[in-house]
């Protein structure tokens, strides 16, 4: 008897503390998902390719400093049931978006897409040039055809 008694105090402890790290990992994970990454605003341009993965996506977003853990930004992507809706294209961010803002932003309609001509035999800084004369950010747009320059060839090693 007295063995059962100890066994029922142990096993309610452990439900106990079972239940307060419950508690805790959802308050924790509420509040990633509603807190700003940042409180410095910085705009961050991120290229989704076509059937990129969640986890590749959450881990640019990390590496880029928009969200705070790809870990925990995946699981809430997974679990929100909208993996399937992230758009492929051009994502303008901020850092001091939230994850619940970050998502919203990669399901929502891309409108920082740009389709334009580009006559032949124009290099990245003939494009650069054309874009700052119609207005757009061709600084942006050279640093961004590098950075996807690069990507492919860490792709192509994949």
């Amino acid at each position: 008897m007295k063995r059962l008694k100890k066994l029922i105090i142990i096993n309610t402890v452990l439900l106990f503390i079972s239940v307060i790290f419950v508690i805790y990992a959802i308050f924790s994970f509420q509040n990633f998902i509603n807190q700003p990454n940042s409180n410095i605003k910085k705009k961050v341009y991120v290229i989704i390719v076509p059937n990129q993965s969640v986890l590749s996506i959450s881990e640019e977003l990390q590496r880029q400093n928009i969200i705070k853990r790809y870990d925990w930004f995946y699981y809430y992507v997974r679990l929100s049931g909208k993996s399937k809706d992230i758009k492929s294209g051009v994502h303008v961010f901020y850092t001091n978006n939230s994850p619940k803002q970050t998502l919203n932003e990669l399901i929502g309609e891309n409108k920082n897409d740009v389709i334009f001509s580009i006559p032949p035999g124009f290099d990245i800084k003939s494009i650069a040039h054309r874009l700052n004369r119609l207005g757009l950010d061709g600084n942006e747009f050279y640093k961004l055809a590098n950075y996807l320059a690069i990507m492919h060839q860490i792709w192509k090693v994949f």
